[in-house]
């Protein structure tokens, strides 16, 4: 009788435990596909070197739609369509050298110089970017409700639009005469001090190039939302391994002057930073958190299983027996001692 109790009262104990044992994610089948809606932000740059001057990081968002081909039940092939906003702020102060031995009406040559002084621009251009890489789902055993995400793969970014911002400083012209060792500013008509706070705005979508490449990686947590909808929250990083600029160095004009037929222009034809000798390449980065929704289209096994056993209680003639392992049978035998000396103990089975 204490062996019968012993195991009644084991019994009940592993059967408070298992309840107690946390319920499963849905199992996500083979071959699923899920549709996912994304959006983040964090700070990013254009990425290139400013001769004489300092560049800063500005802020930066994305935004897209994009579709998840699982061909195991965790991993998977990702693809989409994505709009990123990419920024920089330039400041530059110092005295830059336009044009080397120029000669005057006097027949002297000089150096044509210009001063920048607390000189302030702003860029900030939008791409339209194509991803494809891999992506994992992993939920463990002991939180199968919350699981790591992770992301790998290249993009390929396509400029829609691209401008700069002349937001305040001034530049001064002046002219050396390396024979007197001399500078002269400040002339009327010559060299003159111009553009002290007047804002400018334009582009410079022509000097990037058509077709760019980045890769990118993400690395965070998913969390189980509802059968179909996971929640996922990641950091994420980029960087394009392609040369955004697509402007020669040979095409490249001084810095803050351009090119015209009566001869060179002032800073009323300022066409930006990017485009000149002071700047070279551009290979933006970005950096940040995401945020997105992931939608599974398919259907777990146990729905499948459901609905073929639904479909054969329905349709009994029309379906092959479906063979499940939905109820486990246990047998277990037990002998109860009466405790009498010469009375062998009877069996039960079951």
């Amino acid at each position: 009788m204490k062996k019968f109790l012993l195991s009644i009262a084991l019994c009940g104990t592993l059967a408070a435990q298992a309840s107690e044992i946390p319920e499963a994610a849905p199992v996500r089948a083979k071959m699923s596909h899920n549709i996912d809606i994304t959006a983040g932000g964090g700070i990013g740059s254009l990425g290139y070197d400013l001769q004489g001057g300092r560049q800063y990081p500005a802020y930066t968002w994305s935004a897209g739609l994009g579709y998840t081909w699982f061909f195991v039940p965790e991993t998977g092939l990702q693809t989409g369509v994505q709009l990123t906003r990419l920024g920089s702020v330039a400041s530059l102060t110092g005295s830059y050298v336009w044009q080397d031995l120029l000669t005057d009406a006097s027949g002297d040559q000089y150096e044509h110089r210009m001063t920048f002084a607390d000189w302030y621009e702003q860029q900030e251009a939008y791409l339209l970017e194509i991803p494809l890489g891999f992506t994992l789902h992993h939920y463990g055993r002991n939180n199968p409700r919350a699981g790591v995400y992770a992301a790998l793969g290249a993009k390929l970014q396509i400029p829609l639009f691209a401008d700069y911002r002349h937001h305040s400083g001034s530049v001064t012209h002046s002219g050396y005469y390396p024979y007197w060792d001399l500078t002269l500013q400040d002339l009327p008509g010559r060299f003159i001090t111009e553009q002290t706070d007047v804002p400018q705005q334009g582009s410079f979508l022509q000097h990037l190039n058509r077709w760019n490449a980045a890769v990118y990686m993400e690395l965070g947590t998913t969390i189980h939302c509802g059968a179909h909808t996971e929640l996922i929250i990641t950091a994420y990083g980029q960087y394009t391994v392609t040369d955004l600029l697509a402007t020669p160095v040979s095409r490249l004009t001084s810095l803050g002057f351009a090119n015209s037929r009566n001869g060179y222009t002032f800073m009323p034809e300022y066409h930006g930073l990017i485009g000149t000798k002071a700047v070279t390449a551009l290979h933006p980065w970005t950096a940040g958190i995401k945020l997105g929704l992931s939608v599974w289209t398919g259907k777990t096994d146990e729905q499948k299983r459901r609905e073929l056993r639904r479909l054969a209680e329905e349709f009994p003639d029309m379906l092959p027996t479906v063979h499940t392992r939905d109820t486990v049978y246990i047998y277990d035998t037990l002998y109860i001692n009466c405790d009498k000396p010469d009375t062998p103990p009877t069996e039960y089975q079951q």
